[in-house]
């Protein structure tokens, strides 16, 4: 019954049998965890003591299993034979067709609800080339977006660099990765000690100078791209002991969480600051081996919810921050919801309203705006004809 009104209303989506559902558990638990933390506003107080304590930085998963897939996507182009320009602009056509879509149509629509709601506001040219926090403090406006632009400067930026280290410089593909992957590690690990240590208060040492800009967070998407280079250079070492591997990346997931809990006062901000991205992404990393092999072909219920978050979580992460609490939820509001008095009442009743629209409204963002575009992305092949891995 249930599987009909599903159908019925749309929400039915084709899964693949070649996914790896390993990476489709990650991904679903990464865009949970960022649905979660943005939920609180509507969660009670006691709950959202206990989502505090708990939560795992879903955005700093995503960063790490960007780089893993990204990265073996390059690292296979890059060794093909015959690479040019061309290469790159196939791996950008195909990259761009899968997030700029989506992107663009939730911005535009939020810009033109925030100029129709408010005073004419300030331009947003910079979010549409994602500079808004290339070396700055993001804006409050769609902060969500912030993450965006870390992974839009990746997709442009590294493998422009090893095109130039490959092709120009003739330097091997291995060397070439480990290069461009330590350095970016290296630059954006010392530009937060840098900050830590020039004088900043304990507020500038949180979110906006640290947090959300791409020079300061683009280090954990190479931790990614490491992980890429062993899978696809030193895969008998990358299967060894993958468990052990995958418990010990929860566990240093868990104790990092522990410590930055623990490290909050103005004199302990250095680990919190500096530091615990860096094991983020390195338990992520260690989960990966075990993850990115494990396949199941299953029909269960479990199995479809997990794959069907996985395969949204792009529309979901742009749909559950800004576009409903600042006017999905305030229109149902007004609108629906006025004989509402009781603020209590009506904030519970928010909180389900929030997590029962975010799924169906993600699938149809996923089937009207990316799968098409995703659809066309064999459509145009620039110079010859070279394989594309899909992204």
């Amino acid at each position: 019954m249930l599987s009909k009104i599903w159908k019925a209303l749309g929400l039915h989506l084709y899964i693949d049998t070649n996914r790896v559902y390993g990476l489709d558990i990650l991904r679903a638990f990464a865009i949970l965890s960022v649905v979660v933390i943005h939920q609180m506003i509507y969660t009670p107080s006691t709950l959202n003591k206990i989502i505090e304590a708990t939560y795992l930085d879903g955005v700093s998963i995503f960063f790490v299993l960007s780089g893993f897939l990204i990265g073996s996507i390059l690292i296979k182009l890059l060794n093909s034979p015959n690479i040019t320009f061309y290469t790159l602009l196939n791996f950008w056509w195909r990259r761009w067709l899968r997030t700029i879509p989506a992107y663009y149509v939730t911005l535009s629509a939020l810009i033109i609800a925030y100029n129709y709601n408010k005073p004419p506001g300030p331009t947003f040219k910079r979010f549409y080339i994602f500079t808004q926090n290339l070396f700055t403090p993001h804006p409050g406006f769609f902060l969500e977006a912030w993450s965006l632009s870390v992974e839009e400067w990746f997709y442009l930026t590294i493998p422009f660099a090893l095109f130039i280290l490959v092709k120009i410089l003739k330097i091997k593909v291995p060397a070439s990765v480990i290069i461009i992957s330590i350095t970016i590690i290296a630059f954006s690990t010392i530009l937060r000690i840098e900050r830590y240590f020039d004088n900043l208060s304990p507020i500038h040492l949180k979110d906006p100078f640290l947090f959300r800009q791409v020079v300061t967070r683009l280090d954990s998407i190479m931790y990614g791209m490491l992980a890429a280079y062993i899978a696809y250079y030193k895969n008998d070492n990358w299967l060894k002991n993958k468990r052990y591997k995958l418990i010990t990346g929860i566990l240093i997931l868990m104790i990092n969480k522990v410590l930055t809990q623990l490290f909050q006062t103005q004199y302990l901000l250095f680990y919190n600051t500096a530091l615990r991205f860096t094991f983020d992404a390195i338990g992520t990393a260690l989960m990966l081996p075990y993850l990115s092999t494990y396949r199941h072909h299953g029909k269960g219920v479990i199995f479809k919810i997990i794959t069907y978050i996985s395969l949204i979580s792009y529309s979901m992460y742009l749909i559950n921050f800004t576009p409903m609490q600042e006017y999905i939820i305030p229109f149902i509001n007004r609108h629906l919801l006025g004989f509402i008095t009781d603020k209590g009442i009506l904030k519970n009743v928010n909180m389900v309203l929030s997590y029962l629209l975010i799924i169906p409204l993600s699938i149809y963002s996923y089937k009207l705006i990316e799968s098409p575009f995703i659809k066309l992305r064999n459509s145009i092949n620039f110079g010859k004809k070279l394989p594309a891995p899909v992204a």
